[in-house]
């Protein structure tokens, strides 16, 4: 008659012991969370609520309509009209500045940056109660400001919202930066490089870090840096 093979003691204690370390492995990873791919020193949360912006685009909801008797001063207008591009083109509700003596150019402070706008004028015509005049502004350089920047990746990571990820970008010193208005070399017609990065990031999973570049007019768009 065969006896039933029974398993020694030592080895049943090492499959216990392999399984126990098979279990504790399997928790382990499930609770693994990869470090970030950002500082949180350096960068900043993006959020839906910070000032000067909202999901349905940029205003400059601050700066005050022209009065009466602005609207017949040429001067009024073109500071007016100056403030309110930049101050869409930054993503705020207001700025201040204003133009030379010769209304040739126009600066406006965003952050720590002054930007600096030709005016190339037209001619004017006398209305009843105001006075239209034609004049088109030059921009002398790219403005990125970091209100721009939070809005423009907010709507462009909707679908990573969606999945729960967290939004960072890097932070402009200063809160606003200036770049030339040549491209950068390799990034096409339109595109200047910045050294900023963007982030999102699911819980325990890696974090996806796009590129931030200027476009035509300081538009920033984003790539994925692993090149999809």
């Amino acid at each position: 008659m065969t006896r039933p093979l029974r398993a020694r003691p030592g080895c049943v204690v090492a499959l216990v012991l392999a399984a126990g370390a098979l279990v504790w492995a399997g928790i382990s990873f499930s609770r693994y969370d990869p470090p970030p791919a950002y500082d949180p020193a350096t960068t900043q949360e993006v959020l839906d609520t910070a000032a000067g912006y909202t999901a349905a685009g940029c205003e400059a909801s601050g700066i005050p309509d022209l009065t009466p008797d602005q609207k017949t001063d040429r001067r009024a207008q073109i500071e007016r009209a100056a403030r309110v591009q930049v101050a869409v083109s930054a993503c705020l509700p207001a700025v201040d500045g204003g133009c030379d003596e010769a209304l040739l150019s126009c600066t406006i402070p965003v952050g720590d940056e002054r930007i600096t706008m030709g005016v190339d004028h037209g001619s004017c015509r006398d209305l009843i109660t105001s006075r239209s005049c034609e004049y088109r502004f030059e921009r002398r350089a790219r403005l990125l400001s970091q209100q721009r920047l939070h809005h423009e990746f907010w709507v462009f990571a909707a679908e990573q919202r969606a999945d729960g990820a967290a939004l960072r970008c890097d932070t402009i010193p200063g809160g606003a930066d200036l770049f030339p208005l040549d491209d950068s070399p390799g990034l096409g017609a339109g595109y200047r490089s910045t050294p900023y990065r963007c982030y999102t990031r699911e819980p325990k999973s890696v974090t996806d870090v796009y590129e931030v570049r200027l476009y035509e007019g300081g538009l920033p768009v984003f790539q994925d840096e692993r090149g999809s």
